[in-house]
This record gives C-alpha cells, sequence and structure tokens, in this order.
C-alpha cells in the first residue's frame, strides 16, 4: 500500500515537471523588460479534469486595468482592499472576504460559502487579493465550470497562487 502511495506521488511530481518545462522555456533568459505587456498561451496537460473543455490557458502580464475586466465576471476581494484605490476603481458590485486559512482554505466554508453567494451561472471569477484568496477564487471558477482571472496583489501571490491549477483546499 505504502508503495502504491508513493509510486503515485512520484508519477504525479513527474507530470508537474513536464508540464512546468513548456512554462520555463518560455521565460528562461528574457529580460524583465520585455515583460512589461507579455501575454503567454499555454495548453492545459490532458490529465487536467476540464482539458476536453479548455484548450489553453492564458497567462498576462501588464498593468491593472480595471475596464478590462469582464462585465459579467464574480469579483472576490480581499477585505484588506476595501478602501484601497484597486476597490475604488473595480466595482461597487464585488464581494469581499476575510482572507484567513479557517474559512478560505477549508472546503466545507468554501462550498457554504459558494451556495449562499455564488450565481450558479457565471461567466468568470475574478480574485483580487493575495494567495489564499486567489486559491480561493480558482477553487469557486473550478467548481462553477468559469474562467479564472486572478489579479495577484502581493509578489508571493503572483508567484505561488492557483496558477496552473493547482488550488490548495483543506478537506474539514
Amino acid at each position: 500500500m505504502r508503495y502504491a502511495m508513493r509510486e503515485k506521488l512520484c508519477n504525479v511530481a513527474e507530470q508537474i515537471s513536464k508540464d512546468s518545462l513548456l512554462v520555463d522555456q518560455q521565460f528562461s533568459g528574457r529580460a524583465a523588460e520585455t515583460f512589461t505587456n507579455y501575454s503567454l498561451f499555454l495548453p492545459v496537460p490532458t490529465h487536467h479534469p476540464r482539458a476536453e473543455a479548455i484548450s489553453q490557458t492564458r497567462f498576462t502580464v501588464g498593468r491593472f486595468q480595471a475596464d478590462t475586466l469582464p462585465q459579467d465576471g464574480y469579483l472576490l476581494l480581499d477585505a484588506n482592499l476595501k478602501s484601497t484605490v484597486i476597490a475604488k476603481a473595480i466595482s461597487e458590485s464585488a464581494h469581499y472576504v476575510e482572507a484567513t486559512e479557517d474559512t478560505l482554505k477549508e472546503l466545507s466554508w468554501l462550498d457554504n460559502f459558494i451556495a449562499n453567494n455564488v450565481p450558479q451561472t457565471i461567466a468568470s471569477v475574478i480574485g483580487v487579493g493575495g494567495g489564499i484568496l486567489l486559491n480561493a477564487a480558482a477553487y469557486i471558477a473550478e467548481r462553477q465550470g468559469s474562467d479564472f482571472i486572478s489579479v495577484p496583489t502581493t509578489i508571493l501571490a503572483a508567484a505561488d497562487s492557483a496558477i496552473g491549477g493547482l488550488v490548495r483546499i483543506n478537506k474539514i
């Protein structure tokens, strides 16, 4: 049993490395200035649950402009952003949540939140905040079968949140 689990984890790690090569090849050796307005289209790995419905994802680096966000999207923002320029630029229809470990990373809390707050049919989920919030927004988008737009507000969130389909949720 233990051997089977170890083998499965090795296979997952190998698949992640393989999927990451495509991204690494695109960014390797590029000067930082070339990323001012940059889009990268990546194929969705065949092992992803929605690979048949989604052929590629787009990763864009650029200046944040609220008027470029989809008007029919569900906006999820970190409550700490409520009185910032970002919140004023986005929309009054944004839903603010406290981005804490004991809420946004808990499966039961998230499922309850979705049932009570998120429309059943939405074109996209737009998450604005740090890593915990972006992971939760990605989970919501995946559950609703919607597009996901990530607007990281921290360096760590830009590097390590739900980009690439990895969503860290505690199942309690």
